[in-house]
């Protein structure tokens, strides 16, 4: 059973004119964002790098942004937004890293200390009421006054035992080296992802081959030209997410050196050029493949010399004709050994057997 497509997204009869071709062409646009808004939807579903190890972690654990001269600020700022936030934090952690998880659930103990809670919202506001004055007054009497009560509010959250295991928590996993779980992380993800998207498009293109088989078959020149661009459609997401899998697998620090290398000389310009340059002659090898080993051109004349068609137009027609009534192609040529005629675009001549070296 024969089930490779064959791409046709022309033809040289009549079928198809303007507005058909402008209502083409908005489908295809139509059926790529659909695509590619279901493809988003469904890979919504797994955890993503940022869910597995959110920003505020990064900070926390990576940069070392949390030290003690601004920890207990950066754990209020924390906690409060928490509590004013709406999101469904219950779901959140079980996405997180194990070492995040285990701070989280820390926080979340923190979180429901309505004492401490309380605590907080006076830090937050004693810093705003400090930070509002200008040079002069942080000086003078207001100032001072401030700066003590923040002083007795810090001394009472650091004699909190609840925050004291915290931030020993907090400090304990700045130590561990977390860029290799993330990087892991991302490359399986991306592994995940690109998998998903064969699997969530097999069924589409299966279908989409067997509309532009069943359209051959029954001579639907318009449908198998329609079915020929959804085909190409339904491969466009798999290509780019393989394109993303490739990069996710290439050492990120190697092209930030050479980034960083080229930013110093001044010279950037040349990586936007490589990147274009490494873009079109990837595409240039996807459509060689597509031509040559996956739709050979001799392949498809044989299929349609099979068919009686035209080579050029797809036409049906009698091969005995020496021209396509149709579109004019020469259906016959000399062959360079025997001197006999026969049928050009076809790979050996009918007489002798010979190669044809090129088609006319």
């Amino acid at each position: 059973m024969d089930i490779k497509p064959s791409l046709k997204f022309y033809t040289k009869k009549n079928e198809i004119n303007l507005i058909t071709f402008a209502l083409l062409v908005l489908s295809d646009i139509f059926i790529a964002v659909l695509l590619f808004y279901g493809l988003s939807q469904q890979i919504e579903q797994f955890t993503d790098e940022f869910e597995y190890f959110p920003y505020e972690y990064r900070d926390m654990l990576i940069s070392d942004d949390w030290v003690e001269n601004n920890i207990l600020e950066k754990i209020s700022d924390k906690v409060l937004f928490s509590i004013r936030s709406t999101l469904e934090r219950e779901n959140l952690i079980e996405k997180l890293h194990p070492g995040c998880r285990e701070i989280q659930i820390i926080f979340s103990e923190v979180e429901n200390d309505k004492t401490l809670i309380a605590d907080f919202q006076i830090y937050e506001r004693l810093h705003k009421n400090y930070n509002a004055l200008n040079h002069s007054e942080k000086e003078g009497e207001e100032g001072q006054r401030l700066q003590e009560q923040i002083r007795i509010i810090d001394k009472k959250l650091l004699n909190n035992p609840s925050l004291n295991n915290l931030i020993g928590l907090i400090y304990k996993n700045q130590k561990y080296d977390y860029t290799t779980d993330i990087s892991r992380f991302r490359k399986i993800f991306a592994l995940k992802r690109t998998l998903f998207d064969f699997l969530f498009l097999l069924p589409i293109v299966a279908a989409f081959i067997f509309w532009n088989r069943k359209s051959i078959r029954k001579d639907l020149y318009i449908q198998t030209i329609i079915s020929s661009h959804y085909i190409v459609l339904s491969f466009l997401p798999v290509l780019f997410e393989s394109i993303r899998l490739i990069i996710e697998i290439i050492p990120k620090i190697l092209l930030k050196t050479i980034y960083d290398f080229l930013l110093q000389l001044n010279l950037i310009t040349i990586w936007y050029y490589a990147v274009l340059i490494i873009s079109i002659l990837f595409i240039v090898f996807v459509i060689w493949i597509f031509q040559t080993r996956i739709f050979p051109k001799e392949k498809n004349s044989i299929k349609l010399y099979e068919k009686h068609r035209c080579m050029s137009c797809n036409t049906k027609i009698d091969y005995r004709n020496k021209f396509c009534p149709i579109c004019g192609t020469n259906l016959h040529i000399q062959c360079a050994e025997c001197k006999g005629d026969t049928i050009n675009f076809l790979p050996f001549c009918q007489n002798c057997g010979a190669k044809l070296e090129k088609e006319i």
